[in-house]
């Protein structure tokens, strides 16, 4: 199974944090690596910017920091994208 790159997310949310719109410059994990390799997964991973990264972390690991996660990002795709959003590996990490 091969994951998306870093920079390959970040492009697919167009480098705009899915919290607050600022430009994003890390890609977050919502479930932890900890948790296990599916932590890579593109379903699991957001565009934040710095501020949004480290608030996220402040927050911890509860169901519902998770489930807020989830919610905000299908939420951001169907802002990009609308309701049929590409596929991640149709997007260009260049």
């Amino acid at each position: 199974m091969s994951f998306p790159t870093s920079r390959q997310v970040l492009a697919y949310f167009k480098n705009i944090c899915v919290v607050c719109g600022h430009p994003a410059c890390v890609v977050h994990e919502i479930e932890p690596r900890s948790r296990g390799n599916n932590a890579l997964r593109f379903e699991n991973r957001i565009a934040l910017c710095g501020d949004c990264h480290e608030y996220a972390h402040a927050q911890g690991i509860s169901k519902k920091t998770i489930e807020n996660m989830k919610f905000v990002r299908e939420n951001r795709i169907k802002m990009v994208y609308g309701e049929n959003p590409p596929p991640i590996d149709g997007v260009s990490d260049a």
